[in-house]
């Protein structure tokens, strides 16, 4: 059949279409990939969670909207209770990211890849003798291997072959959490670091005195604001591991217990996981979810379909692997 010379050139047109690269196809899709706002630089990505609800789109918390059992309030609008409001946002650094309220555990959808680095301000109350704040980096997807630090005091890496832990040797990280960490701060700075092999943790110390100091886990006294607008602290490195060989990627955990706190500015960036990308991309693109252009138009769109589940973050028998290992804890 003879096309008429408008289809003709639709024809063609279509067929010159050039494809869209990785990069593109990442940022068209950006919310289901990564939850959050995200900038594509040379290979590299960052994601802020600013709140509105993004670090429930960005981590797997187990409740819905990021709220309710799973014990994350990633909207400042879900913490209902006002004593709480008050004590986490009343004179708060930075800008809202996620709220932990008593206990609760959650695991990143997308992966770390090579060096990346996670920065954000930490506000805590409540904490205790039996509280837990654990962070876990490179988890594979059966949580077998990962690296595993409890309060930024230690890290240690259970994964193929021996595994290798490291304790602070500064002696201002070396008491319990509920004696060291200022309780009354608008926000301590944490950032934490893994390039060629090494992962490194640093904390915001003040630069008047440190954690260490008489009367530091209670803070200074005086109104909120005014020390917010004082506080000036310095980074000093809490733990450091080095010669981590594997895991060289993975998801972020967060899991805690018996305490609650604000995480505000909170940033992750690192090199681009390309080879985690490409399997999502593909996912969208089986389940015609992916989209193609400015419009936002999902290629092969079938009414009624749905994107395609990503799978949940267990282990091969089922556990929650954004959870703290126990023996790890024990171990150090």
């Amino acid at each position: 059949m003879a096309l008429g010379a408008g289809a003709a050139g639709a024809q063609e047109g279509k067929e010159t279409e050039p494809e869209l690269s990785l990069e593109q196809l990442v940022e068209l899709n950006a919310a289901d990939l990564f939850g959050g706002k995200l900038t594509l630089e040379r290979g590299r990505f960052k994601l802020e969670l600013p709140g509105d609800g993004s670090f429930a789109r960005g981590f797997d918390t187990g409740g819905a909207a990021g709220g309710g059992r799973s014990g994350f309030a990633s909207d400042q609008r879900q913490i209902k209770d006002e004593t709480a409001r008050k004590a986490l946002l009343e004179g708060a650094a930075g800008a809202f990211s996620v709220a932990g309220l008593g206990g609760g555990s959650a695991v990143s959808v997308f992966e770390l890849e090579g060096d990346w680095k996670v920065a954000f301000k930490l506000r805590m109350t409540g904490l205790q003798a039996g509280s837990r704040f654990t962070l876990r980096f490179n988890l594979d997807p059966k949580g077998k291997e990962y690296i595993q630090s409890s309060f930024f005091q230690d890290l240690q890496l259970k994964g193929k072959g021996k595994t290798k832990s490291a304790s602070s040797q500064d002696p201002r990280f070396g008491r319990r959490p509920d004696q060291w960490f200022d309780q009354r701060s608008v926000g301590v700075p944490v950032e934490i670091r893994f390039t060629d092999g090494t992962l490194s943790i640093r904390v915001g110390v003040r630069e008047r005195d440190g954690p260490g100091e008489k009367g530091r886990g209670r803070g200074p006294r005086g109104g909120k604001k005014k020390a917010r607008d004082r506080e000036r602290h310095q980074l000093v490195e809490a733990v450091k591991l080095e010669g981590i060989e594997a895991p060289a990627g993975g998801r972020l955990a967060i899991a805690f217990e018996k305490c609650s706190f604000l995480m505000s500015d909170l940033r992750i960036e690192g090199k681009l996981p390309r080879k985690w990308l490409a399997a999502e991309v593909d996912r969208l693109r089986r389940a015609g979810k992916l989209a193609t252009g400015s419009s936002g138009e999902a290629a092969g769109a079938k009414g009624k379909d749905k994107v395609a589940a990503r799978p949940r973050a267990t282990g091969k028998d089922g556990s929650d692997i954004s959870k703290p290992d126990p023996e790890a804890d024990d171990d150090l």
